[in-house]
């Protein structure tokens, strides 16, 4: 753009800029993309340099030990940026360490990062190297100064192309919406618009001179022109099905199909035959075409995805029907619909191609090719089928679907873009959707990056989980509202994927939340309870109540702010005046409305009592969950720093303190009630207004609605939990160690039940599958937490050679877990372990606690060995220490409850697995302790198999192709010394187990994973 700018990168001893110090600089100055000059240094710490960044920048202590201090190069360097922008990657770390150490930059600065998740929203890492491989950028092998900020000044250029590829509109608004803060990108942004304009129009857009204005002329909204969609997008037909007369599907030739040589393996030449999963396939065949329920456990690398997709849509498709397929990670839905979907369109379009008589175009392949399409981001999958012939039964739809506010709610973002942001993340949100929203096709925000509190400000332009009515929405009569699109979609597919939490939400919504269906597929199912229980139970904070009260109204200096206040502004007594035309890029404000005085004073009284109400709810909230935390003390026993939870048993309701928590709550109580009848009152009287039914107004009716029916649900959750407990759910309170947040929980104490009377009793066929169901073969234990009672049973085993594959070492002579001497013996036995394997390592643990004190136990004896250890909550977040962990050779990697499953690290990066300690929950939770007062063997009936799932989920993270290799320690011994270890044992696949010293471990290991020998030629 004709301007010199300068790409600055510093390597430092960590990321803290209170703390560490920087050791290296680079600076790279640069024009038009052009690179002018370039400027490096080493800095000499007064801290040494830790081994980790050693392992990531290559740059050791001898680099630095005579290297200037940053004050003596200082000069040179503020020479060389001169007033130039600045630019980097995360660059405020950059300045903060620089600022720390005394070298103020006072220059514009443009991060790279900050611009990559506005532009960018789809990149999975948002790291340098994500980035630039995004943009399809070379990569520098070396992690260093210089190289980055080069790196650093290729990205930025390349974003700024993307900046200038969207319409002068855009850039407008988002220059109008941040002329007046620091946002620091909006002086790039500014400069990006003022040279599209140059470059376009010989004189400056005008409102009556604008593509937008001409079509707000025609009727249209500046919205709809944003989606670029003025006709709403056609709609398949909704599947109308009559399970009644259901054909069965033809299993012999579905097995043909994923058989040795079948279609699958004609399709795709990488595809291994695995008779475990014809098993599994037969079985969810024949439930389909029996309509039975199913329990499935099929072990890691049986490819249960396939076996139980293939026969689903054939079902569906043959049958006219909808087959509902749950996940719990958004990892597997992403897999399932982006990928394996996808894929079985080739599938079937080869078979028929097969198996159809020929016809004179390929239809067939051209609509499968089409409706995986919707598939995708851009709508847009050319899945070209093999053959071409023409099937006579109609083509599958797949479809995804997601609670509402998932999804862009087009009436609400209409208002939001119209007001001025009131913090730095709505305004990033604001700039982030109007980006984004010409080029999306469904929605979602999973599409957006959202950071920090950003997500706060999504739910202010979300679809309202209370509901809207749709019959009265604009953008829904036009077939633009994108969950009303979704929910059609839903309507017309023959395989509709959804969560568990969406499952869950149908139940508690009457079935109201999916289309009908009575064919249900619900995998990775051993999380099903915990789900459950989160979904149909609830929690409260004063900060919700406090945040919800402070949106309706809060006092701004001498007047009232909020949503009450805009509403009010709205309102005039005088007669409406002709609104003059806005600026360029501006958006119309909200149109005001002409009442009678007699009208705006009856509304004056309302909202004069709902601000005090308001007022009243917040400083009464804060004393009812003071009193909460206070019991919460008074009650705990753990005097450490980590969360503590109460369960508020009938013993604690009589107590002294819990009294308090009523009195107080009375107080809430009226003033919460008094805000329901005045919204109640004010909703009314708006909706008498001849204006009610047009306009903004009626859009600011909705909201209100929305906003009564939140007070509405929070108020009835605490009077619950307060005032009301029922007999079958379980109230705690717990407390964030971190900034003493007091939360109030509830949840159900039997989901079983529930989960049975209302959603497997209404379905025809069900199908639960997962790796980790059974404990030593039997299934009693799911069958129980879940209600299944009519349930057949099938497991399958893996396909792979664990007996092969795989050691199982048993250390005999660790102390148990709580006797003296364990944890010295644990960090001994881990080190030694490690250092025979060259790390390759992951350990897992129970708790953060352990996981601290082992990590800072072993961190230097490990590095010394020219091992990375990387800890959990200590190094990163989960996705990059994964990252790393691949990445990077011998390193150890220690990980607490979220590691104990969706790990999958493929070859010798992960060789080791080390089981800390077996993964019994802690018997203090509430939710555990309120369910095993059901059991006559709490223990034995229901905490040891719940830890044994769990150990499965563990063991299954080590083995993850044929071709991997490795070594499980389980260095608790209670494996072995109690009488239930037994059955945590035989619950695993069969492999080579072996039991001894603690001592014996690493020459065992490093035996089992020595390369085999080079066969010896023959002369």
């Amino acid at each position: 753009m004709g301007r010199t700018y300068i790409a600055l990168d510093t390597e430092a001893t960590g990321l803290r800029a209170e703390a560490d110090e920087i050791i290296e600089i680079g600076a790279v100055k640069f024009r038009d993309g052009q690179v002018l000059d370039h400027w490096q240094s080493f800095i000499r710490p007064s801290q040494p340099i830790p081994y980790k960044i050693t392992a990531l920048t290559g740059i050791t202590p001898q680099d630095v030990r005579r290297a200037p201090a940053l004050y003596a190069v200082a000069p040179a360097l503020l020479r060389f940026v001169g007033d130039c922008p600045i630019v980097g990657h995360s660059i405020e770390i950059d300045l903060a360490l620089l600022k720390r150490q005394g070298v103020q930059m006072r220059n514009r600065s443009y991060d790279t990062f900050e611009l990559a998740t506005l532009l960018l929203p789809e990149v999975p890492v948002y790291n340098l190297a994500g980035v630039a491989a995004a943009l399809q950028l070379p990569i520098p092998t070396t992690h260093r100064a210089v190289a980055d900020a080069e790196l650093a000044m290729h990205v930025f250029n390349a974003l700024v192309g993307r900046l200038q590829e969207l319409p002068v509109e855009v850039l407008a608004e988002i220059n109008r919406a941040t002329a007046t803060t620091e946002w620091s990108l909006r002086h790039l942004f500014q400069e990006v618009e003022r040279e599209a304009v140059r470059s376009t129009f010989s004189t400056p857009l005008s409102a009556a001179g604008s593509i937008g204005s001409k079509l707000a002329a025609a009727g249209f909204s500046q919205t709809e022109f944003d989606l670029g969609l003025i006709h709403p997008p056609e709609t398949p037909p909704p599947l109308e099905p009559d399970d009644d007369t259901a054909q069965p599907i033809d299993i012999p030739a579905l097995l043909d199909a994923l058989g040795a040589g079948g279609v699958v393996a004609q399709t795709f030449p990488a595809y291994e035959f695995r008779p475990q999963q014809l098993d599994m396939l037969r079985s969810v065949a024949e439930a389909l075409n029996n309509g039975d329920h199913l329990l499935v456990e099929a072990g890691t690398g049986t490819g249960k995805s396939l076996a139980y997709l293939l026969p689903a849509l054939k079902f569906a498709v043959q049958n006219n029907t909808r087959v509902v397929v749950a996940t719990n990670t958004i990892n597997l839905q992403d897999q399932l619909f982006h990928k394996d979907l996808p894929a079985l369109t080739e599938v079937l379009a080869a078979w028929d191609a097969q198996t159809r008589r020929p016809a004179a175009d390929d239809a067939w392949s051209q609509a499968l090719a089409r409706q995986s399409g919707r598939a995708g981001r851009k709508g847009q999958h050319d899945h070209k089928a093999a053959g071409s012939a023409a099937p006579q039964e109609p083509p599958f739809r797949a479809a995804l679907l997601k609670g509402r506010s998932n999804y862009l709610c087009l009436r609400r973002w209409a208002g939001f873009r119209k007001q001025t942001p009131s913090n730095i993340d709505e305004l990033r949100t604001l700039v982030k959707v109007l980006i984004w929203l010409p080029t999306t096709h469904t929605g979602d925000r999973s599409e957006l990056l959202l950071v920090n509190t950003e997500p706060q400000a999504w739910n202010k332009i979300a679809v309202s989980e209370e509901g809207c009515p749709l019959h009265e929405c604009v953008y829904n009569q036009k077939g633009l509202c994108f969950f009303h699109r979704a929910r059609v979609n839903a309507e017309a597919a023959h395989v509709l994927v959804v969560n568990h939490a969406l499952l869950l939400a149908d139940i508690a919504t009457g079935n109201r939340v999916l289309p009908p269906y009575k064919h249900l597929v619900i995998d990775e199912a051993h999380h099903l309870e915990d789900e459950a229980t989160d979904q149909l139970g609830y929690q409260v904070t004063q900060h919700a109540v406090l945040e919800l009260t402070t949106e309706l109204s809060h006092r701004h200096g001498d007047h009232y702010e909020g949503f009450l206040a805009d509403l009010r502004r709205q309102f005039d007594a005088a007669p409406a005046t002709r609104a003059v035309p806005p600026l360029r890029g501006a958006l119309p404000p909200l149109e005001r409305v002409h009442v009678s005085p007699r009208e705006l004073q009856a509304l004056d009284q309302i909202l004069e009592q709902l601000h005090a109400a308001c007022e009243r709810a917040r400083p009464m909230a804060h004393e009812v969950f003071t009193c909460m935390h206070r019991l919460l003390e008074a009650h705990s026993e753990e005097r450490n720093e980590y969360d503590k939870r109460l369960r508020l048993t009938p013993d604690v309701r009589k107590g002294p303190l819990w009294g308090e928590v009523e009195l107080t709550w009375d107080n809430l109580n009226l003033v919460l009630a008094s805000l329901l009848d005045d919204l109640n009152r004010l909703i009314t009287v708006i909706e008498d207004l001849d204006a009610a039914q047009s306009g903004d107004l009626a859009n600011l009716l909705l909201e209100l609605t929305n906003l009564w029916r939140q007070v509405e649900t929070l108020h009835s959750r605490m009077k619950a939990a307060i005032a009301n407990p029922s007999a079958g759910a379980i109230y705690w309170l717990s407390s964030n160690a971190r900034d003493e947040t007091t939360t109030l929980h509830c949840a159900p104490l039997h989901v079983g039940e529930l989960l049975d009377r209302y959603l497997f009793q209404t379905k025809r066929t069900v199908v639960l599958t997962s790796a980790t169901l059974s404990t030593d073969g039997d299934f009693g234990y799911v069958r129980e937490r879940l209600g299944l009672h009519t349930t057949g049973e099938l497991h399958v085993g893996s396909p792979f050679d664990y007996v092969n594959s795989t050691l199982l070492y048993i250390p005999e002579d660790l102390p148990e877990p709580n006797q003296p001497g364990y944890q010295r013996q644990l960090e001994q036995a881990i080190l030694d372990l490690c250092k025979a394997t060259r790390g390759r390592a992951l350990v897992l643990f129970t708790s953060h606690s352990a996981l601290r004190t082992t990590y800072r136990a072993l961190q230097r004896p490990l590095e010394e060995s020219g091992l990375l250890l990387l800890g959990h909550n200590l190094d990163g977040s989960r996705r990059q220490l994964l990252e790393r962990f691949r990445n990077t050779p011998h390193s150890v990697l220690m990980g607490t409850s979220s590691f104990w499953e969706g790990i999958d690290v493929v070859g010798d990066a992960l060789s080791v697995l080390i089981i800390a300690k077996l993964p019994f929950r802690v018997p203090s939770d509430p939710v555990f302790a309120a369910r095993s007062e059901q059991f006559d063997d709490a223990f034995a009936q229901y905490s040891v198999p719940q830890a044994i799932l769990k150990f499965k989920q563990g063991f299954g993270r080590l083995i993850r192709s044929r071709e991997d290799r490795g070594v499980v320690a389980v260095l608790d011994r209670r494996v072995v010394s109690k009488g239930y270890g037994h059955t945590f044992l035989t619950s695993l696949p069969v492999c080579t187990v072996r039991r001894g010293p603690a001592h014996n471990l690493p020459d065992e290991a490093a035996r089992w994973l020595a390369p085999a020998p080079a066969p010896v030629a023959e002369e």
